[in-house]
């Protein structure tokens, strides 16, 4: 089963008729096009689950008087979480179509010459005009990079820049290590902020403030993500990208296998999708930074 159409952008296209434009006489014809401007993508549902029992002793041992935690909250909980990161983990997958799970970023941004690399059964080694942006050969992460990135996925579409970067840890920390450091001298000229300048009465007090508290490039955050494969940063523009739902996650409830000889309860959360993307040229990828 396929999600359906899903618009994608093309870079280029051929030199005919179809894909020129301009003024035109009564006398002109247009030609049939050999391509259009605008082709089809289709997606493959992904299903997605998680299963967890509870023997029926651990049920008899917190029920009652001798109940000490509650052992179903727990494990749903415990269970919702490993969902959770098995999704996130496939998002940033080098999956492509054919996979059981979802298309991952580093499968559509990171092209392999040569092979066939089919994202919603457009193959992006024959269409370079659909293939997402990588850098490889970046190892700082530095302004001129992010800014030649930022220039490059918000060149086509509508202009629109990317939305937001997901970094690893380790990459969002060497890049604040490499920030400039400046100390601002305070009052008493010792290199130190007056207390007071802080809203505090530590005025008698000599402090140093320094770290920064969050990252923006060109007014777009720049979040820590501890899915996002190490010496990596991600930019997307969420625009053109969407997890699609055929079925929301719902569970089975509790489950009594004792009629098939299984002396415990249980319980399958499940749920079909699909992660689309309409304009793979929208997003890029860093993927050979060295952290700190």
């Amino acid at each position: 089963m396929e999600v359906g159409y899903v618009t994608a952008f093309q870079k280029g296209g051929s030199t005919d008729v179809a894909n020129t434009v301009g003024a035109y006489a009564t006398s002109d014809t247009w030609a049939a096009g050999e391509q259009d401007i605008l082709s089809g993508a289709h997606y493959g549902w992904k299903m997605y689950h998680v299963t967890l029992k509870i023997h029926n002793l651990r049920l008899a041992e917190n029920q009652g008087a001798s109940r000490i935690i509650d052992i179903a909250a727990i494990k749903m909980r415990n269970a919702t979480k490993r969902l959770r990161n098995a999704i996130l983990t496939d998002f940033y997958s080098t999956n492509i179509d054919g996979e059981d799970g979802m298309i991952g970023v580093r499968g559509a941004f990171q092209g392999d010459p040569g092979e066939e690399k089919l994202v919603g059964g457009i193959d992006m080694d024959s269409n370079s005009w659909w293939a997402g942006f990588q850098d490889s050969s970046t190892t700082v992460l530095t302004w001129d990079a992010l800014n030649a990135m930022w220039y490059d996925t918000k060149r086509y579409g509508d202009q629109d820049a990317p939305t937001v970067m997901l970094a690893s840890p380790g990459v969002l920390e060497a890049y604040e290590n490499s920030l400039s450091k400046r100390v601002s001298t305070g009052a008493s000229g010792t290199g130190y902020f007056s207390g007071t300048q802080f809203g505090s009465d530590i005025s008698n007090k000599r402090v140093a403030v320094g770290g920064y508290d969050a990252f923006f490039f060109k007014n777009i955050p720049i979040i820590e993500d501890r899915h996002a494969p190490t010496s990596s940063l991600t930019m997307l523009n969420e625009n053109y990208i969407n997890w699609r739902v055929l079925k929301n996650f719902a569970s089975t409830g509790w489950q009594d296998l004792s009629s098939q000889g299984k002396d415990y309860l249980q319980m399958t959360i499940n749920g079909y999708g699909a992660l689309t993307f309409s304009a793979l040229q929208k997003h890029g990828m860093f993927t050979n930074i060295t952290e700190a």
